[in-house]
């Protein structure tokens, strides 16, 4: 997916495998590529409190592997 606005992209590649007609196996991973950390903003002039704002959309994502199994019965 690629976010126009501010140009990060979520990459998310997978591979299938059919273990039998009624089962298969699947595996894949999710990249997030941007700008992560952005800007950080206050929302009071006069607190201590801030807010760290994402640089953009996908950039922030955090990398992850995933597999899954599923049987039709």
């Amino acid at each position: 997916m690629w976010n126009m606005n501010d140009g990060s992209f979520l990459l998310s590649p997978a591979a299938s495998y059919s273990l039998s007609n009624e089962a298969y196996i699947r595996g894949g991973f999710f990249f997030g590529i941007g700008a992560g950390k952005g800007s950080t903003w206050q929302p009071d002039w006069h607190s201590d409190t801030s807010i760290t704002l994402p640089g953009s959309e996908y950039g922030i994502v955090p990398s992850s592997v995933y597999i899954s199994l599923t049987a039709f019965f």
